[in-house]
């Protein structure tokens, strides 16, 4: 099986830091490709952070106070087939 990595999108979030607020999935999850796994924000916006692909979430980094930038990478999914 391939590791997919779970990345902070540039489309929808363009050059501004990114707070990962907090997971919605835990290590272990099944996951459909674009089901929300996490809120993200930015000041006077939060949003949803998307599976890239469906599998098994099998790394997390944790929410905390850290600015995250368009496509730094905050977990992996391990794909199906």
């Amino acid at each position: 099986m391939s590791r997919i990595p779970i990345r902070i999108p540039g489309d929808d979030w363009g050059t501004a830091g990114v707070q990962l607020q907090l997971w919605l999935v835990e290590i272990g999850d099944e996951v459909q490709a674009g089901d929300a796994l996490a809120e993200l924000s930015i000041p006077g916006i939060i949003g949803d952070l998307a599976a890239p692909a469906s599998g098994r979430v099998v790394e997390l980094q944790a929410a905390s106070d850290r600015t995250w930038h368009a496509e730094d990478v905050v977990g992996w999914i391990e794909a199906n087939g």
